[in-house]
């Protein structure tokens, strides 16, 4: 199990926050998640302010981690997953209507749905007079007014992240898959600061928007590990390439990066 934070960047650009795998999705893993974030002093602002909104899956394991440790954040859910966990399959012509229904700005027109004649099953089920509540989580009618993000959002950002890693990858042992990930890092940071003429820079997150610019440009690079957080990326058919060494804190996480430019 793959847990993944992504973030936006003031540039409203898709940024890799961290990764992290696990045994399996429960309030414990969650809770871990949170505390290694909160390890770093910027990323524990960002968790303690009222002025960050979180987008999750609807997993009911998450809300006791969220509650415990980013209590003054906004919380609301990926519409996507929501319209997934409805009681029937709302078909296609019934999930663009949700999706209108969801950016609605009044209640008014947000009622004005016609999701009850065709899914009276999922129509009960988004209007449920129990869970008042659930409107905040995916509506925006119902939404704080002042949250960094003032709509609804369509897809779970972090599953690009996922796809980076490839279904090979994610098929792999634990451990054998932290390396895969820790290959794939380091190759896009060799790229990376190939590409601002730096041989040592400190590791910036990326936008996922640029993924598949970047794995265009670094398609032709192969990593090897060779231990002790050391990796030898070069051109394929070259025997020529960037040693790069990945330096981790004490909380696992990636802190500085080193590469001597050798292509």
């Amino acid at each position: 199990m793959m847990l993944v934070a992504t973030g936006t960047d003031a540039d409203t650009k898709l940024v890799h926050v961290a990764t992290s795998i696990c045994d399996k999705e429960n309030t414990d893993n969650y809770s871990w998640f949170y505390l290694m974030m909160k390890n770093n002093v910027d990323m524990a602002e960002v968790l303690n302010s009222p002025k960050t909104t979180l987008f999750t899956d609807k997993h009911k394991s998450h809300e006791p981690a969220i509650t415990l440790h980013a209590p003054n954040t906004v919380w609301r859910w990926c519409l996507r997953h929501h319209i997934k966990a409805l009681p029937e399959a709302p078909g296609q012509t019934v999930t663009h209507w949700l999706y209108h229904a969801a950016r609605a700005p009044t209640r008014t027109k947000f009622m004005d749905t016609k999701v009850k004649p065709t899914k009276p099953k999922a129509y009960a089920a988004l209007l449920d007079p129990n869970k008042p509540h659930e409107l905040v989580k995916w509506t925006h009618h119902a939404g704080p007014t002042d949250t960094a993000i003032g709509g609804v959002v369509s897809s779970n950002a972090a599953e690009q992240n996922m796809a980076m890693v490839g279904l090979q990858g994610r098929k792999l042992p634990p451990y054998n898959m932290a390396q895969h990930i820790l290959g794939k890092t380091a190759s896009q940071m060799a790229e990376r600061a190939e590409l601002v003429n730096s041989a040592s820079q400190r590791f910036t997150p990326f936008a996922t928007k640029e993924f598949e610019a970047q794995r265009a440009k670094s398609g032709n690079l192969h990593s090897s590990a060779t231990g002790n957080g050391n990796f030898t990326v070069r051109k394929l058919g070259s025997n020529y390439g960037n040693r790069v060494g990945l330096e981790f804190g004490t909380d696992g996480v990636v802190t500085r990066m080193t590469c001597t430019c050798g292509y």
